[in-house]
């Protein structure tokens, strides 16, 4: 689906290179984008009801439902759009529109949602990683509003229907350029958020990669996106750019304007890696649907190539994905980032239990008031690891074995500072 995307965004951006789009085989390249599409939601949407178990999480659950009600409904009026260019000639602006604003719309509410949780979880229980994501989140949400106001204020003035003669034209009114302006400003803004988001999120894993392979990794979706405004400081393909204007452009508009999708592979990347380090399988299935989410949310944030009108409608299909993308981001994120936060507080549980049963238990030999404390701490602790999961319905990623590994450490500690 990734390589789908990037295939039918770079279709009309090199139109303007290339000519125009009117043909049967791009039609059936369309028909062809839009099959994969629908088969791919259905799959995505199983894979992440087979590792997140989201039936434990009410709210979570809910919201699988309406998100797969929205892309079937969104299947529904690309079929149509395709039936139309075959019979008619031409597809009902109208559709495009809709599904911009559907696809939008969702991704809008499921990350101010998403946003909501964090600032909530985070007056509770202050966490970097938490705060991070909320306000990467709440930027990321307002950046894809002013994508799709945009767009739809580019497309109102092409009338009511897109015949098979369009060629792609950007006509773009003062007010479409303002919105522009806001929507890249708060593109780069949001990309760099996510970004240091992500840092803190993996930093709990750069130990199992070494610090600098950590932040070779962490720092390339960075770079690679930041390489695209070179120009405005360096100047550094001047002479290409003049030598040969064309093939420059082919080669810009391939490498640099797709920042975004590769950047977000390589953040894809940088959880992949990270959760073949863990040995926590709970963990493991979050990173890799994170993984998949951030992939997709960023090659699929890329709707203002719809403001060209092309015919067939190419980059429609990768707009539709940025609802389904931004719940796997949901869903993935919220899970790493919550189950991190549930890890340190049940670690301050048992350290305080703990602590009073050493107190209770200090008037007995140590080595027995060890024993009596394993006896009676780590029952505790399970029992409070399962009410955390029924409460939230995310579970916990340490083990029977870490808890003991835990409370043994607690215990040295203990007997350190009795020694001391």
């Amino acid at each position: 689906m990734v390589v789908a995307s990037i295939i039918d965004t770079s279709i009309v951006k090199l139109s303007v290179f290339i000519g125009g789009l009117n043909s049967t085989w791009n039609i059936i390249t369309f028909s062809i984008l839009v099959v994969i599409y629908a088969i791919g939601q259905y799959v995505i949407l199983h894979f992440i009801k087979e590792k997140i178990e989201i039936s434990k999480n009410k709210p979570v659950s809910t919201i699988h439902k309406i998100v797969s009600m929205i892309h079937c409904l969104m299947i529904s009026m690309l079929v149509i759009i395709v039936l139309q260019m075959i019979f008619t000639s031409s597809y009902t602006l109208l559709l495009l529109k809709l599904i911009i604003l559907t696809s939008c719309g969702l991704s809008i509410v499921l990350l101010a949602y998403l946003s909501k949780r964090f600032f909530t979880w985070f007056r509770s229980y202050h966490d970097i990683v938490v705060i991070s994501y909320a306000i990467a989140m709440l930027i990321l949400s307002v950046n894809i509003f002013f994508m799709a106001v945009f767009v739809i204020e580019a497309l109102n003035i092409h009338g009511d229907e897109i015949r098979i003669n369009k060629s792609p034209v950007l006509s773009v009114n003062n007010a479409g350029n303002i919105l522009n302006v806001t929507y890249v400003v708060s593109s780069v803004i949001s990309f760099i958020l996510v970004w240091v988001a992500t840092v803190f999120l993996l930093r709990y894993y750069s130990k199992k990669l070494g610090t600098a392979k950590y932040w070779i990794i962490v720092s390339a979706p960075l770079f690679y996106f930041l390489t695209q405004f070179q120009a405005i400081f360096f100047n550094l393909f001047d002479a290409f750019r003049l030598s040969d204007p064309i093939l420059f452009g082919i080669i810009f508009t391939l490498i640099f304007t797709m920042s975004k999708p590769i950047g977000g592979i390589l953040f894809g990347v940088a959880f992949w890696i990270v959760s073949r380090r863990v040995d926590t399988h709970v963990i493991k299935d979050y990173l890799i649907v994170s993984g998949f989410g951030i992939v997709l949310l960023f090659t699929s944030n890329q709707a203002t190539s719809l403001i060209f009108t092309p015919y067939p409608p190419f980059g429609l299909v990768t707009a539709s994905l940025i609802g389904l993308s931004s719940y796997m981001f949901l869903v993935g994120i919220y899970s790493s980032a919550m189950s991190i936060s549930r890890d340190t507080e049940l670690r301050k549980f048992i350290h305080t239990v703990a602590a009073k049963e050493i107190k209770l238990l200090g008037r007995i030999g140590f080595a027995q008031a060890e024993q009596e404390l394993v006896t009676k701490v780590i029952p505790l602790a399970q029992l409070q690891a399962q009410k955390m999961e029924q409460e939230t319905g995310i579970r916990t990623s340490l083990t029977d074995t870490d808890i003991k590994q835990y409370l043994n450490d607690v215990l040295i500690e203990v007997r350190n500072f009795k020694k001391e």
